[in-house]
């Protein structure tokens, strides 16, 4: 898959990009950060080259894509989305578009057009973006206009987002032409809304149909390159450090949104542009809520305190989960059940490698969380196999892992019975959550020692040839490593 990826890396090409601040960082801009021909730290023009390639590739190889010479793939940028009035939020762009062209500036469009005499894989690159505009700057800040847009991305043609809708119903409206655009995916509902009309408003239009590509661009964004491993290694690094400071800054009576704060700073201090997702700081028992992101409460002495968080490098992004005792030292039943639930991390870490899928890692860490709890005694001995599954679920009710990449939970239409391939990126991260109101006759004696505790441990694995990589290394883990940590503590 990356042969020919890494074919194009070794193509130097030269362009002039202006000597202007754009609407995304340069290497005149920044070059501490990027080098000359690089959109994002490491990439070059010649990588997302690469990847258009693989993608017109994988089109060309479906029915669709071996029926008809004629096809036009049509992706939107993502828009700003607004809290209320002119306050909006912070703009994330959508990894579609972005891992095709690099390109940072909301309400664009990527076209992709075969080359209807020859046929797919062949095709041009056409990008529509916002024009200069003085009044638009003064309000927003530079954007990087048509013109610089060809010299900065190393695509083919770049014309005014205004000329869109005139093009598409001029040139693709009456062409029987296979076209390829989100159908069930909202984007950009106005741009959206604007494409299809363009192209079917008509009454000679031959746009009978529009057909979904995310299937295709996701099986080649669920492969990682050199250059994008790379850049999640850095994330992996990035997270161990926002960890050790939250750790070494955790107090009781501190709360949750406190600690919240601190992941947030040092990220930002340590390189990465936000955190990855709302994080999850969940004390005591809220940690049994799985998705608790509200991080209003304060923290007991006695309690752990569960956190889910990653941050966002250049686009790549980490999720790691670590719970440690807020007072810095594991109670007795802390201890037991957080080292439990770690040698059942470990065992599916041990898991992850070519061929197998996440959900056989899944079953097999499922089975030996079962044979941990019944040893514990925190469900009942002897339980038939139905029973121990059925309880076990309830304990950990959600899956071990998921791919990940440019978002959080990526590539999401990628199967996980598919079996994982070297330069997949996924999560590992078994819980058990052992909320107090729990009642049911399966749960053995010693439940209630452990009653109200919650456990996640979560590392990010690349799948390598031989086997995989942790990339959240870096995080401590261990139970020495944690209250080690917790003992240097900043204030």
């Amino acid at each position: 898959l990356f042969a020919s990826l890494r074919t194009f890396q070794t193509i130097n090409l030269k362009r002039c990009v202006s000597h202007r601040p754009l609407g995304q960082p340069t290497s005149f801009t920044h070059p501490n950060l990027l080098k000359e021909g690089e959109i994002l730290p490491g990439m070059k023009t010649s990588e997302f080259e690469a990847r258009r390639a693989l993608f017109m590739n994988e089109l060309s190889k479906s029915d669709r894509g071996m029926r008809n010479k004629k096809h036009l793939v049509i992706i939107p940028s993502s828009t700003l989305k607004y809290r209320y009035t002119d306050i909006f939020y912070q703009f994330h762009q959508n990894p579609d578009f972005l891992y095709l062209c690099g390109f940072q500036e909301p309400d664009s469009v990527l076209l992709l057009r075969s080359d209807f005499e020859k046929g797919l894989p062949e095709h041009k690159s056409i990008l529509y973006v916002t024009p200069r505009d003085p009044f638009h700057e003064l309000w927003n800040g530079p954007v990087t206009g048509p013109d610089d847009a060809v010299k900065l991305l190393g695509i083919d043609e770049a014309y005014s987002i205004n000329d869109l809708e005139k093009h598409l119903s001029e040139n693709y409206s009456t062409q029987d032409c296979s076209v390829w655009h989100y159908t069930t995916e909202i984007i950009n509902f106005n741009m959206q809304r604007k494409i299809t009309e363009s192209l079917t408003k008509h009454s000679d239009s031959k746009i009978k149909s529009v057909h979904n590509f995310v299937n295709h661009l996701q099986t080649c964004r669920a492969y990682k390159s050199d250059a994008e491993i790379s850049l999640m290694r850095v994330a992996g690094d990035l997270t161990g450090e926002i960890f050790r400071e939250a750790m070494r800054n955790t107090r009781p009576g501190m709360w949750e949104y406190q600690l919240e704060s601190i992941l947030e700073h040092s990220a930002k201090m340590g390189g990465a542009q936000a955190l990855a997702f709302c994080p999850v700081v969940a004390g005591g028992e809220r940690g049994n809520h799985i998705h608790y992101v509200r991080n209003y409460n304060q923290l007991s002495d006695g309690d752990m305190v569960l956190v889910d968080a990653g941050v966002q490098h250049h686009g790549y992004v980490s999720d790691v989960t670590r719970t440690w005792p807020v007072n810095g030292q594991f109670s007795p039943p802390q201890r037991e059940l957080y080292e439990m639930l770690l040698q059942v991390q470990e065992f599916a870490i041990q898991k992850c490698k070519p061929g197998i899928s996440l959900d056989v890692i899944h079953y097999l860490t499922t089975m030996k969380l079962a044979s941990y709890l019944q040893e514990l005694e925190i469900v009942k001995k002897n339980l038939s196999k139905e029973d121990s599954q059925k309880i076990t679920e309830k304990l950990f009710p959600h899956h071990v892992g998921h791919y990940l990449g440019m978002e959080t939970h990526d590539t999401a239409v990628v199967s996980r019975r598919a079996g994982l391939q070297a330069n997949m990126v996924i999560t590992i991260e078994p819980g058990v959550y052992l909320r107090g109101n729990m009642g049911d006759n399966l749960l053995g004696p010693r439940f209630k020692h452990y009653k109200g505790l919650a456990v996640r441990i979560e590392d990010d694995v690349l799948i390598t040839v031989e086997g995989c990589e942790v990339l959240s290394k870096s995080c401590p883990k261990g139970v020495e490593d944690v209250e080690l940590t917790m003992l240097k503590q900043t204030c």
